[in-house]
């Protein structure tokens, strides 16, 4: 039996093409405007249109691949108890949908980030906050909703087909890193340290001073100072590490040290023998390409070689503005899919996606590795104890393996310091 999977659509759109990519990998399947192929083929088919085909799989269109833009108004989102997504009201003209519901526009609306191009209320920072989803107001943000999907159709598929092979699932973990900050304490000159140290003491935090003291004068590594430990610690567990570092010019929320200090140098030369090292764009660069490219060429500089991978300073993007600036600035490779104030599933996947830019109807050579969870999500957004975090992580995970995916989440050197807030959090 021919494996591929025929789809048949009286009219064909860049969005159907890439939906199809998504869900069923490029090279599975092909798209056809005849409906005498469709009848003729012998091999797994998908009838998309609103006309019945005797013996086909019929999923009815309800319109959002065939269109072009964002529409002015936005599309009624709701998710039903067995996860079924309606754009509109009219739920009764899907009743003879063998899945209930369009699968292909819900699987774009989703994985297009369709609604963040549209009106919302932003946070502090400019970031669009998963309490402003539809998938968080129905509950379902820690569902992978189109691998739920996905596999919802392939097992349909293989009901009507029965000598269709149902692609198996993956599994895999990546732990990312954030260089934010390469020192807590080391490094920030006389007048930094001796007014960091008074602020310390009227604050009455006497631990803070007896520490910095201590690395000062050498006695303590500086809390901040572990890639060492971390690059040991996913080592000994066999996880893919990918580190990001700020390299931006130093400003109210970008606090590292500058790309030319020694000290800079030498650990991110050293860090880039063991693990991949990404630029991470500093805070205002989200619609500056000047700023992401002579970051990306600084970090260049230094490692003597091309910069492909990049994530957002506080998760900082807006679309489509950032992800087109990184495609001009040669990355592609991004990781900043994910919310900063919900753990879960931004764009429904726990599977790497090429992006699609609405604006320009089209789709990118920019791969998305989406992430689930942050550090700074689980205890300062979410205020939650190590305990819960724990939890709700290991939670993620068996839906990711369920499912198939990567498990990618997001720490900071400062989370693996054991020192300050940061106690026990260690637990990426």
């Amino acid at each position: 039996m021919n494996q591929t999977i025929l789809i048949y659509s009286p009219q064909t759109s860049c969005r159907l093409a890439y939906t199809a990519g998504v869900i069923f990998g490029k090279g599975s399947f092909k798209i056809t405007q005849n409906e005498f192929d469709l009848q003729n083929y012998e091999g797994p088919a998908v009838n998309y249109s609103v006309h019945p085909l005797k013996g086909t799989m019929q999923i009815l269109p309800d319109g959002l691949l065939y269109e072009t833009g964002i529409k002015k108004f936005s599309p009624s989102f709701h998710v039903s108890a067995d996860y079924k997504l309606f754009l509109n009201e009219e739920k009764d003209f899907f009743q003879n949908n063998i899945l209930g519901f369009d699968i292909f526009s819900a699987v774009f609306y989703i994985v297009s980030r369709y609604e963040e191009y549209g009106n919302y209320i932003a946070d502090e920072h400019g970031r669009f906050g998963g309490k402003n989803s539809g998938m968080y107001q129905f509950n379902v943000h820690t569902k992978p909703l189109v691998d739920i999907w996905r596999q919802k159709l392939y097992d349909t598929l293989k009901k009507q087909y029965p000598d269709f092979e149902i692609p198996p699932i993956y599994y895999n973990e990546l732990a990312t890193v954030d260089i934010d900050r390469l020192y807590l304490y080391k490094e920030k000159g006389l007048i930094k340290s001796v007014g960091g140290m008074v602020k310390d003491i009227l604050s009455g935090k006497f631990k803070n001073v007896s520490k910095r003291l201590n690395v000062l004068l050498g006695k303590e590594n500086d809390p901040h100072d572990n890639l060492s430990d971390i690059i040991t610690h996913y080592k000994k567990q066999n996880i893919e590490l990918k580190i990001f570092w700020l390299l931006g010019d130093k400003k109210k929320y970008d606090n590292n040290l500058s790309s030319a200090h020694s000290k800079q140098i030498i650990t991110i030369q050293k860090t880039s023998e063991y693990a991949e090292i990404g630029i991470h764009p500093s805070y205002n660069s989200y619609n500056s390409i000047a700023q992401i490219m002579t970051e990306k060429q600084r970090l260049e500089t230094l490692l003597g070689k091309p910069v492909s991978a990049s994530r957002q300073h506080f998760l900082r993007m807006q679309l489509p503005q950032t992800y087109q600036q990184l495609l001009q600035c040669g990355i592609s490779q991004d990781y900043t899919m994910g919310w900063h104030d919900i753990v879960g599933f931004r764009a429904g996947t726990a599977q790497a996606f090429n992006w699609y830019d609405i604006e320009n109807e089209t789709e990118t050579d920019l791969q998305i590795t989406p992430f689930v969870a942050m550090d700074v999500t689980l205890k300062n957004y979410m205020k939650l104890n190590i305990e819960q975090a724990c939890i709700i992580l290991t939670d993620l995970q068996n839906e990711i393996r369920k499912y198939g995916g990567v498990f990618c989440t997001i720490a900071h050197n400062e989370s693996f310091s054991q020192w300050g807030d940061w106690e026990g959090w260690d637990i990426f």
